[in-house]
């Protein structure tokens, strides 16, 4: 008898066990009957793609957070939108900012509103503050700012070249021979370097880097080196060197890397040419007849899948005469030609002494020389590598500099993005010639978007 109490009493409290198990269970979810579970917005003209943006339900706090992470567009009209929603259970009062709702009234979300719901018992009340979240500032405006006013004037004609974390500093001298700084704080200040090996004229567009050693070819074919870009001398198989243009690494598994460049046989013509020693070169194809040979821009940047490629535009052709074309190259030893600078309302305008460069989704074209021979500061960009060009967006307007700019070095500085798949990409603005003279500027510019977190 008595060992059929102690059963019964041990049944009993774990059926007790249970149902206290189950009542809490059931008050726990009780309370989230009132839950948020989905929130979006229907398709809006005032808003185009607001139906796009996916909303955050943070759960933990007595006042849940609703929010998009991604913010909207810049400008974007969020002053009557049509939530669309999915509630646990509600006993039909649903205030948005203390109005009773109903499905398919517009909502205010041009500040936070605070939302509540009563679930279906009566018992229950969730508290939620949405926010809409609006780009404050257009993403896609150009921001510009001088950040020093030292850089040096030693002539209108140099190049800046970046090694490591310093600046180096090239300019031609009339007189042949050439100069150089060096700065290692982003130009705010420019140390003079000596230079020694070279007296005669320089191509200062030539000077480059290839396997880390410094090249530059004089006016009269001769092809420098220097280990460390201040002590030159002579290297050649005895070719004239017209210009260089810089490295190129290897295209294909086994290939090499190798240097690129302009070069020319004893009749005067030219050809595209390749060496991978600095001493003997591949001659490639015979340039074309608008291919620019000096006062051109030029630039460098990879495809998707990792190949390097040149880009060259504007500058003078081996007749003197202006050249709008844009010719690309993967190899250096032939190039093609991405724009023949026929269409005027998408070629770029004839110019000389400009810049161009890789930036976010465009490539660039930025000041120079124009046919009249004054300095512009007008900026082209171009969505397809070259092919077309557009005079740069209304947002871009900072860029152009008031006075212009020609002979000036941009270099884009690229900062590994941990949050986002594409890097940060900064431009730095060295020199150059403006109306009034050179320029002693150094200038920094970006997008908006590169400073958020998210972009």
């Amino acid at each position: 008898m008595m060992r059929k109490k102690i059963t019964q009493f041990i049944v009993f409290v774990f059926i007790s066990g249970l149902f206290v198990s189950c009542l809490d269970n059931f008050t726990e979810r009780s309370y989230y009957t009132a839950n948020v579970t989905d929130f979006a917005f229907n398709a809006h003209d005032s808003c185009p793609t607001i139906e796009d943006f996916v909303f955050n339900i943070d759960q933990r706090s007595d006042t849940g957070l609703i929010y998009n992470l991604d913010s909207l567009p810049f400008g974007s009209d969020v002053d009557r939108l049509y939530p669309s929603l999915t509630i646990q259970t509600t006993n039909g009062y649903i205030f948005f900012n203390d109005s009773l709702w109903e499905d398919g009234d517009s909502i205010d979300f041009s500040s936070p509103v605070i939302f509540k719901n009563t679930s279906s018992d009566g018992l229950h009340t969730r508290v939620y503050k949405i926010n809409v979240n609006v780009h404050q500032v257009d993403p896609d405006s150009m921001i510009v700012r001088q950040t020093a006013n030292t850089y040096p004037t030693d002539g209108s004609r140099n190049k800046v070249i970046r090694v490591d974390k310093a600046f180096y500093s090239y300019f031609a001298l009339d007189a042949g021979g050439l100069t150089a700084y060096r700065s290692t704080d982003n130009g705010i200040t420019w140390s003079a370097q000596s230079i020694s090996g070279i007296t005669e004229a320089v191509n200062i567009n030539s000077i480059c880097t290839y396997n880390s050693k410094f090249y530059l070819s004089a006016k009269n074919g001769q092809l420098y080196s220097s280990d460390n870009g201040l002590s030159w001398s002579k290297t050649t198989d005895g070719t004239n060197v017209v210009t260089l243009f810089g490295q190129l690494n290897k295209k294909y598994k086994g290939g090499t890397d190798h240097l690129i460049g302009l070069v020319k046989d004893n009749s005067g013509k030219i050809f595209y040419a390749t060496t991978v020693n600095a001493l003997t070169w591949t001659i490639g194809q015979e340039i074309d007849s608008d291919f620019p040979v000096s006062d051109y821009a030029i630039t460098k940047d990879s495809t998707v899948t990792g190949v390097q490629f040149y880009t060259i535009a504007t500058g003078l052709n081996n007749s003197g005469a202006l050249t709008s074309k844009v010719y690309s190259t993967e190899t250096g030893d032939k190039w093609v030609v991405i724009s023949a600078g026929t269409d005027p309302k998408l070629s770029l305008v004839k110019r000389s002494r400009a810049s161009i460069f890789y930036y976010e989704k465009y490539l660039v074209c930025f000041g120079g020389v124009d046919a009249d021979g004054k300095i512009t500061n007008s900026v082209y960009v171009s969505p397809d590598n070259g092919k077309g060009w557009l005079i740069a967006p209304d947002n871009w307007t900072s860029l152009l500099l008031e006075e212009g700019l020609s002979n000036c070095n941009i270099y884009v500085e690229h900062q590994a993005d941990l949050v986002n798949e594409k890097d940060r990409e900064y431009i730095w603005i060295f020199g150059g010639t403006k109306i009034s003279g050179l320029s002693t500027a150094v200038w920094h510019a970006r997008l908006n978007s590169m400073v958020f977190a998210r972009r």
